[in-house]
């Protein structure tokens, strides 16, 4: 890649970066909103009314403390309900409450509303190649997260062996 292009490459992720807030949604972050998205659409799919925590960490994938936070926030706002797994008490589960889905219904219609005044600009078949490119990058930005983090751990180890 040349200098020019990393230099535009650059500023668009910096634009993505400050534009992010026209998804928003008073009352919720966007970690909250995407937490609340996943949870519904899992439920939907599996025509339950409650999840296990360790379900919505797989399927957001967020680590277990950030999901547990993030559901600390949201049950203090009345968008969900923890209650404790009658199949296995260790378990807790967490269910959308009808605040939640309207709060998630609300962000979910401003989000298609900007995505369809987004299409007006780009016009469908730009947009099918963006979604397509942006799948390509977060998926080569996994792949690349996940190689630098088994670098780290590589480098951990090793210094552990070091040490007497």
């Amino acid at each position: 890649m040349q200098q020019e292009q990393k230099k535009r490459l650059l500023e668009v992720l910096r634009s993505l970066k400050k534009n992010r807030p026209v998804l928003r949604t008073p009352g919720l972050s966007q970690n909250e909103f995407f937490l609340l998205y996943h949870m519904r659409e899992h439920l939907h799919r599996q025509g339950e009314d409650s999840m296990r925590i360790g379900d919505l960490h797989h399927c957001t994938h967020t680590s277990l403390p950030a999901v547990s936070q993030s559901l600390g926030v949201l049950e203090a706002k009345g968008f969900v309900v923890r209650s404790t797994d009658p199949g296995d008490r260790r378990s807790v589960k967490v269910s959308l409450t009808k605040e939640g889905d309207e709060a998630i219904e609300t962000a979910l219609e401003k989000a298609r509303n900007f995505l369809n005044r987004l299409e007006n600009k780009l016009g469908a078949e730009n947009m099918e190649q963006l979604i397509t490119l942006m799948e390509q990058l977060s998926e080569a930005l996994d792949a690349l997260w996940e190689e630098d983090a088994g670098e780290r751990r590589n480098e951990w180890t090793a210094k552990k062996e070091r040490q007497p």
